[in-house]
């Protein structure tokens, strides 16, 4: 991949990330049509929770054994099975074929069925997650039903009660442990099976292609075999820098925190909410659920430097295929599950598609009847819709916060106080609204330089520059306005005043909180990218080492597709300021 770099060297910088096709089809290939429908039930019998994966781990240790056989399992299936590991990934984006028989619309050529910038984004995430889990736990049934050895009653039991695994990666965790869990980093695990213990390449931290051929883009079709995050070369001797990951999550997490609460706290109307077009947002909303989801992307894929791609994550196209994706969004569903229920008046909401689909043709109204391709409610071929899946039981899980509790909103607002509100006591995966104190989170793994806010001057630097194949053009540069007593920002940025943290107290007594709120162009740069925020400036001029920098105040991901510059779509984000700048007040005096 070649890369192109902005920079406003001020507290905000922009660093643009794409992929270059390898080949782009003229004509698209389809699969040949399936005989009988796929319908999303969620598995039978009583509805359970789906926990946290660390939680899975320490207190539930036989779903653990069984959530590594079974994705070990399901990632080993024949990649022409419709219900295999590669088929349901590649729903979301390449390769470009039909699934279950849903064919491609009538002038529509993006990378897969997902829908992004969209009101339809948290309940097509829903009912995909849902397939997902289906198939995953219908091999979890038969590792457990054909388990002969010891402790088989107990397996078996441990199988009925089991669901899909989520991530909560705004939380903090427990004291002495990393933001991005070593579950999901180690290459190696130990696992016992009926046959006894083995070491096993641990299926959280990669998926293994039998056939890339498919993934059309740079070196993702040609040269990697695996997926990555941080991928240190194009090369198919690639690794992944897990290192870097680790460190970036740990970085970046009081952010996520801060914009978790902002959502909860300022975001009542579900248009709002459910995804990052700024048609859709508002000053009080600026961030969405989708906006804070590609931040995660972006993390988790890493960032490129001027001659090595980003990992699999960071691109809409082949995101699904790294495992960590389904981790991250059935907590992307839970943090929806938890908005419904404090906000029960709105649900659904009427928008204008901005582009295309699979099968969403752009310029199409969408709204809570809309059919949510390819997943089908029954074998007939009749399609979800976002009113069909607004109570999630339907697909028999729920969470800690509704399963420990009586699921009331003043239940659930307790939980995501205590979580990510201010002065946050619960650690990942604490469904208790009172914990002990020797869960409470750890202490950042760095403390915040104070904000420098005098004689900041903005200015652009180019660094690798692209090729004339992958973006035509002039592109266009971010502008540069006052923000607050910040005196550079991006374009579009504001303040807002919002229930963050503990606001900033005047000597007049008044008080004042601060976001950055963020407009960008989404597919200016023909790809992926992040908008960073520092406090003053990045200690490096490497952008590839700026999600790590211990000036930064927070980034935002924006996620796009290749060869798609032609839309004109504007995504709104927005990043907490009151943390760091109550820092800069307190170390002032």
């Amino acid at each position: 991949m070649k890369f192109s770099t902005l920079i406003l060297s001020a507290s905000v910088a922009i660093s643009s990330v794409f992929a270059i096709p390898h080949h782009r089809h003229q004509e698209l290939h389809n699969e040949k049509r399936q005989s009988g429908y796929t319908a999303v039930t969620g598995p039978s019998g009583p509805v359970y929770p789906r926990l946290e994966i660390r939680q899975m781990y320490w207190n539930r240790p036989n779903q653990y054994t069984l959530l590594l056989l079974a994705l070990q399992k399901f990632q080993s299936m024949s990649e022409s099975d419709k219900l295999s590991y590669y088929q349901i990934a590649g729903i979301h984006g390449v390769p470009r074929v039909d699934w279950d028989g849903v064919g491609e619309c009538s002038g529509c050529s993006s990378d897969g069925y997902c829908p992004h910038d969209s009101v339809l984004f948290p309940a097509w995430h829903r009912v995909y997650v849902a397939l997902f889990e289906q198939q995953f736990l219908s091999i979890v049934n038969d590792i457990a039903n054909s388990w002969t050895g010891d402790g088989a009653d107990v397996i078996r039991s441990a199988a009925s009660q089991m669901r899909w695994p989520y991530w909560d990666w705004a939380a903090a965790p427990k004291p002495g442990y990393n933001n991005f869990p070593a579950l999901m980093s180690m290459k190696y695990v130990s696992v016992t099976s009926d046959s006894g213990t083995q070491t096993i390449i641990n299926p959280l931290f990669r998926y293994s292609f039998q056939d890339n051929s498919g993934l059309v883009y740079y070196p993702f079709v040609s040269n990697w075999k695996y997926t990555y995050r941080y991928p240190n070369t194009n090369d198919a001797s690639a690794v992944s820098q897990t290192s870097s990951l680790v460190s970036a999550f740990n970085n970046i997490r009081s952010s996520l925190q801060d914009q978790v609460w902002q959502l909860f706290s300022t975001c009542t109307d579900y248009l709002h909410f459910s995804n990052d077009d700024a048609g859709s947002s508002s000053t009080s909303c600026s961030n969405s659920l989708e906006g804070i989801h590609n931040t995660v992307h972006t993390t988790t894929g890493g960032v490129p430097s001027s001659s090595v791609s980003a990992g699999h994550m960071t691109y809409l196209s082949t995101a699904a295929f790294d495992p960590v994706f389904w981790l991250h969004h059935a907590n992307v569903d839970r943090i929806f599950a938890l908005w419904q229920t404090i906000n029960p008046g709105s649900y659904g909401g009427s928008q204008t598609a901005p582009h295309s689909t699979w099968t969403i043709p752009s310029g199409s109204q969408q709204d809570e009847n809309s059919p949510l391709t390819p997943m089908h409610k029954d074998t007939s071929g009749n399609f979800y819709t976002t009113n069909d899946v607004r109570d999630w039981t339907v697909f028999k899980y729920t969470y800690p916060e509704f399963s420990n509790s009586d699921g009331s909103a003043s239940a659930i607002k307790g939980y995501v106080s205590a979580l990510y509100g201010p002065g946050a006591t619960a650690t990942a995966g604490s469904s208790k609204r009172e914990v002990d104190e020797e869960e409470a989170p750890a202490q950042a793994k760095r403390t915040p330089e104070p904000v420098n806010l005098e004689n900041v001057v903005a200015s652009v630097a180019g660094f690798a520059s692209p090729s004339s194949s992958s973006i035509s053009g002039s592109l266009p540069l971010p502008t540069v306005n006052p923000l607050s007593n910040l005196t550079a920002a991006i374009q579009n940025v504001s303040t807002a005043v919002s229930d963050l943290v503990n606001p900033i107290q005047a000597n007049n007594g008044s008080l004042f909180q601060y976001v950055a709120n963020i407009q960008t162009p989404r597919y200016a740069l023909n790809g992926s990218y992040q908008i960073y925020l520092f406090n003053g400036k990045p200690n490096t001029e490497d952008p590839a080492s700026w999600i790590q920098d211990s000036n930064l105040i927070g980034p935002v991901g924006v996620l796009a597709q290749p060869g798609m510059t032609e839309h004109n779509v504007t995504v709104a984000a927005s990043v907490p300021l009151t943390r760091s700048l109550t820092f800069a007040l307190d170390n002032s005096f």
